[in-house]
């Protein structure tokens, strides 16, 4: 038993000095932790400092742009809606004086101000016209009803052209009695007729008496066919809507030329809409393509914008709103090329104004900046010029190119007219001559009809005024007249003024032209200064100044060309 108790306190002593070995190991232990984690602290402690000054930051930087958003929004968002509400009040009240609102930027908010901005001087071009067009119509009333005071009285016309026609009948002089009886209604008509629109019927009528007169003037050199249909007669119309285009069939179909005219009066119903149609057989209607890109330098050129190939801006002052109300071309240039001029409005400084779209003409509310000539393909081109081939039909027109030089662009004037032969349009071209043989040889079977500008025979002077001699030209024309003598060649001489305004140089042209067939023939233009103002838009000086042909001279050169081409020379009118 004393070694068993000896044993068990042996084995307590033992316990004991475990337990204070786990105590001293446990608490080296904690000292250890708590040593750790303390360097652990030490080592993380400024990084704990840094995440609480990153958020303070990011904080500071929410708090700022969630300021600078607001402003940004109340300038360009806010500030505009109640600009644009206030104005929209005032034009609500007839008031346009304000000024217009200016956009910020090129976003959507800028777009929706011009637009208004536009929206509110059409509304105030529209209005002021009504004004003006009330006005107008005040003052046209008591023009009309002087007018009335002044004309012989009808009653009077009427019963002494009754007297004429009985004592045409007694003498047995029947045309002359129904040329009274046709003028006696024509007179009726015009005079005692105010209502604005009249039965189709009654209007055929009176058209009808018109071609009786004139036919008893051209005998069978014109003739006119009615095609109503009966559905469409008693239809009303504006009144006095058929005899001017009758009296404009007769005036250039029939009086110029001494082919017979046929004039074709139709109606019919297309599309819930009353189509009133006059054509005759004259040269017919066509529609005219311009295209850019001259080889000469005419100095009476009407086209100025049509010399230079590509296209160019042209600044209409007089549009112009001011640059006090309006600078949306200013911000709209990207080069500064537009500066205001000594009366504040828009001009263009030329040196600057390149290799853009022009996005200032865009920009412009009143078109005072216009674009002289866009990139088009040759679908884009016919596919307007499609929008007139109900008229070809009738009229036996279409297509003709013109310039400019249309052929100067060979490529694409030949494609245009391979693509118009196929779509059936018959295609003339307005040419000065100045281009390689091949392509008129290569246009010639595309083309119907052509207008052929000889200026003058003597080429030092030719190469004075249009900065190029003439052998090819008059080569040219030899050729192609030679070619086919089937189509129609209409030589056409611009008289100006210091150039060719002699008999001299009018009879060496039409002798040149003398030995070519019946299809050749002649015409001499008038000088006019209608294209002085494009110049002007162009910031270009005219070369021609004022200069003005003498209408009596020019009676004299027709007289001329008349005298040694016969039939073939074509008098203007």
């Amino acid at each position: 038993m004393e070694d068993r108790g000896d044993t068990y306190i042996e084995k307590i002593y033992e316990l004991y000095e475990i337990q204070d070995y786990l105590s001293e190991y446990a608490g080296d232990l904690q000292q250890i932790s708590t040593e750790e984690g303390n360097r652990q602290y030490r080592v993380i402690l400024p990084v704990l400092f840094v995440l609480a000054a990153a958020v303070l930051v990011m904080t500071a930087a929410f708090a700022v742009s969630v300021f600078f958003m607001g402003r940004t929004m109340k300038r360009y968002l806010v500030e505009p809606v109640l600009l644009l509400a206030e104005e929209a009040a005032r034009i609500g009240a007839s008031d346009f004086s304000g000024p217009d609102p200016s956009p910020r930027g090129g976003d959507e908010m800028a777009f929706l101000i011009r637009s208004f901005v536009t929206m509110k001087h059409s509304t105030k071009g529209y209005i002021e016209t009504l004004k003006e067009k009330h006005e107008m119509e005040k003052q046209m009333e008591a023009i009309r009803l002087q007018m009335l005071k002044n004309q012989i009285n009808p009653h009077f016309l009427f019963n002494t052209l009754n007297a004429i026609a009985g004592m045409a009948q007694i003498e047995d002089a029947e045309t002359t009695e129904r040329m009274i009886e046709a003028l006696s209604r024509l007179f009726r008509y015009n005079l005692k007729t105010t209502a604005s629109v009249m039965p189709l019927e009654r209007e055929i009528a009176v058209v009808k008496d018109y071609v009786y007169l004139q036919k008893m003037r051209f005998g069978e050199r014109i003739t006119c066919t009615f095609d109503c249909a009966p559905e469409t007669e008693a239809e009303l119309v504006p009144s006095f809507a058929l005899q001017p285009l009758i009296e404009n069939a007769v005036k250039y179909a029939c009086e110029p030329r001494r082919q017979a005219t046929r004039i074709d009066v139709a109606s019919q119903w297309e599309a819930n809409a009353l189509r009133l149609c006059v054509t005759d057989n004259g040269p017919g209607i066509r529609t005219i393509v311009f295209s850019k890109g001259c080889p000469l330098r005419c100095r009476w050129c009407s086209n100025p914008e049509s010399q230079n190939s590509g296209p160019e801006l042209a600044v209409n002052t007089g549009r112009c709103l001011g640059l006090d109300k309006c600078r949306h071309c200013i911000e709209a240039c990207p080069r500064g090329a537009i500066v205001p001029s000594p009366e504040n409005r828009a001009t263009v400084d030329r040196s600057k104004c390149e290799g853009c779209d022009f996005p200032c003409a865009r920009a412009c509310p009143a078109q005072g900046l216009l674009v002289y000539g866009t990139e088009q393909s040759v679908d884009e081109v016919l596919a307007k010029v499609e929008q007139d081939a109900f008229f070809y039909a009738r009229s036996r027109g279409g297509l003709t190119i013109s310039g400019g030089e249309p052929l100067f662009h060979r490529d694409f004037a030949l494609a245009l007219l391979r693509e118009a032969k196929r779509r059936r349009l018959r295609a003339a071209v307005e040419t000065c001559g100045l281009v390689p043989w091949e392509t008129l040889e290569e246009a010639s079977p595309l083309l119907s009809y052509v207008l052929f500008d000889i200026k003058h025979m003597d080429s030092d002077t030719h190469r004075a005024q249009t900065s190029q001699p003439n052998e090819r030209i008059l080569e040219n024309f030899a050729r192609l007249a030679a070619l086919d003598d089937s189509r129609v060649i209409l030589a056409r001489t611009p008289v100006v003024p210091g150039f060719n305004d002699t008999p001299e140089a009018v009879r060496d042209i039409a002798e040149f032209l003398k030995p070519f067939g019946e299809h050749v023939r002649y015409e001499l233009l008038p000088y006019h200064r209608l294209g002085t103002q494009k110049y002007v838009f162009l910031d270009r000086t005219p070369p021609m100044g004022d200069v003005q042909l003498d209408t009596e001279l020019f009676a004299r050169l027709q007289d001329t060309a008349a005298a040694i081409l016969g039939e073939r020379f074509e008098r203007a009118h």
